[in-house]
């Protein structure tokens, strides 16, 4: 899991992913996420789109994923 404790250390992460993900497939961006991430990966959602809940939780079994009501 990356440590991100700056705020540059959050651009240059975002702009590294930006460039080895752009070709990725969604599934792929998730479990870069996960593995990023840990235990601090959560998903949002609404009901409308509970897809990327559903593929979260195939990259990272037992993801947190927060239903908004909107």
């Amino acid at each position: 899991m990356t440590t991100i404790q700056a705020h540059g250390d959050r651009e240059e992460l975002a702009e590294r992913a930006g460039r080895e993900l752009e070709d990725a497939s969604a599934t792929e961006i998730l479990a870069w996420a996960a593995d990023t991430f840990g235990a601090r990966f959560c998903v949002t959602s609404s009901m409308e789109d509970a897809v990327v809940a559903h593929l979260a939780s195939r990259a990272f079994p037992g993801v947190d994923v927060v239903f908004l009501d909107t």
